[in-house]
């Protein structure tokens, strides 16, 4: 069984792995859990995969690499027109092996430690004097909004006030 191109349901427990031989025939369905898929992944021979682009894509993408593979990540509005039947994870990994074989297809740029910053982490000291935005100087949007005090006040005279009771 020689997988030409493999299409991978990424979930929080359980994935879906979907692959094609090089006639474009199915090969391989199975469902695999979270502490298998490196493990599984490892023994296959190496080939293109295919993934969607979510928050733990490009962690899977670095230790599919290190086996490796090929990886190619894509936006999910990308996957989506090419899913056959109903939404469920075989559908969805049958849809990014074909989404992933398809030339006009805008793949998602890779991201590695050193590009991709964590969460809560403080930017570094360069990132910092490099940025364009400073907090020292208010921006022209900052300027020109209305105060809170200005919300606040009512600016209906008090006979209106009397006329229509409850309204302001």
């Amino acid at each position: 069984m020689k997988v030409r191109i493999r299409g991978i349901d990424l979930a929080k427990n359980v994935f879906q792995l979907h692959g094609l031989d090089r006639k474009g025939g199915a090969v391989m369905l199975r469902r695999v859990r979270r502490e298998q898929l490196l493990k599984v992944i490892g023994e296959l021979d190496p080939c293109l995969i295919g993934i969607e682009a979510s928050t733990g894509a490009f962690y899977w993408q670095r230790q599919f690499e290190k086996l490796g593979h090929t990886v190619r990540i894509m936006a999910p509005q990308c996957v989506k027109p090419l899913v056959r039947r109903q939404k469920n994870d075989s559908n969805d990994a049958e849809a990014i092996c074909t989404a992933v074989q398809q030339r006009n297809m805008r793949f998602v740029p890779k991201k590695t430690l050193r590009t991709a910053r964590h969460p809560g982490a403080p930017p570094s000291a360069s990132a910092v004097s490099q940025s364009p935005y400073r907090v020292d100087q208010p921006d022209a949007w900052t300027l020109a909004r209305p105060r809170d005090s200005d919300r606040c006040v009512s600016h209906t005279s008090p006979s209106a006030d009397s006329e229509n009771p409850g309204r302001h």
